[in-house]
């Protein structure tokens, strides 16, 4: 594999965003349309109840399924990793090691949460201490993990890795002169690794902003029209699109972060060939 397969591959993620984008695009707002442009048969595929399409969004959805596959690829990968550094016998590279076994450790992780640690497969019933409301561990969707419980263990960790995917290249290039070369590479094993930070960035950035400032308001999309028609109001609609919550994009975002994970750990791979030659 080389740096052409992963422009190809790219190229492949973008045309499958645009097709997502425009399919929830239509899921969402083309049942309605349709009444008003009635000579755009496409609008008709809108759901009247608007939303996202289920299939794709909701949970063990397309998008979701994608997600797991890719992190257990990774997973293994990573694994795959640890044993090439260690069949190298090279001292120096302990460092290496110990980052490779902190991101299986993570992802591990990452993935037992995403399969509600087998539930999703095994339906097995949920604990009682995830299901009962006085519980410090109450989960909200009766599921046996801990990312549904508290902030501590959703918000603050996809904080984490929103950070790591899209601005720690950025902050090690800046002050790169400062940093040892050995976390240079640990961060940014290549800065082709630049553009799916930028993506991850536009797929975070209007929602965060526009989230924090409390603009979003879904209770006024609808408004009704002089001939007594419910139509869009489009001051309403335009922060929803611009910040793409007309689906689900956490679970976009998910992926984007899975992805990155994969990237990183194939190109940081490439350094240990570099390294065995010497």
């Amino acid at each position: 594999m080389n740096f052409n397969i992963y422009k190809k591959i790219n190229f492949i993620l973008i045309i499958a965003l645009i097709f997502l984008i425009t399919e929830a695009l239509i899921w969402g707002y083309g049942w309605r349309l349709s009444k008003i442009y009635t000579e755009i048969e496409i609008l008709k595929y809108g759901n009247p109840g608007e939303g996202w399409n289920p299939m794709i969004w909701q949970e063990n959805g397309i998008v979701e399924i994608i997600q797991e596959i890719l992190l257990l690829i990774t997973i293994l990968y990573l694994i795959h990793i640890y044993f090439f550094i260690k069949k190298t016998y090279v001292e120096k590279l302990n460092l290496y090691k110990l980052f490779v076994i902190l991101k299986i450790i993570g992802l591990s992780y990452f993935f037992l949460e995403e399969i509600s640690w087998g539930q999703h497969f095994i339906n097995y019933q949920t604990p009682l201490i995830f299901t009962e409301e006085e519980s410090i561990l109450f989960n909200h969707q009766k599921e046996f993990n801990l990312h549904n419980t508290s902030n501590l263990f959703n918000e603050i960790p996809r904080a984490i890795v929103l950070f790591w995917c899209s601005l720690s290249i950025i902050i090690i290039k800046i002050f790169r002169n400062n940093i040892q070369k050995h976390f240079q590479n640990m961060v940014n094993p290549s800065d082709q690794l630049l553009f799916l930070s930028g993506l991850i960035l536009i797929f975070s950035i209007p929602d965060l902003v526009l989230t924090k400032f409390d603009i979003i308001d879904y209770s006024s999309v609808h408004t009704i029209n002089d001939q007594g028609i419910e139509v869009y109001n489009f001051s309403s609609v335009i922060p929803i699109l611009f910040s793409f919550n007309f689906f689900r994009l956490s679970e976009l975002q998910e992926f984007l972060f899975i992805y990155y994970f994969f990237w990183h750990s194939y190109f940081f791979k490439q350094i240990f060939y570099n390294l065995k030659k010497i």
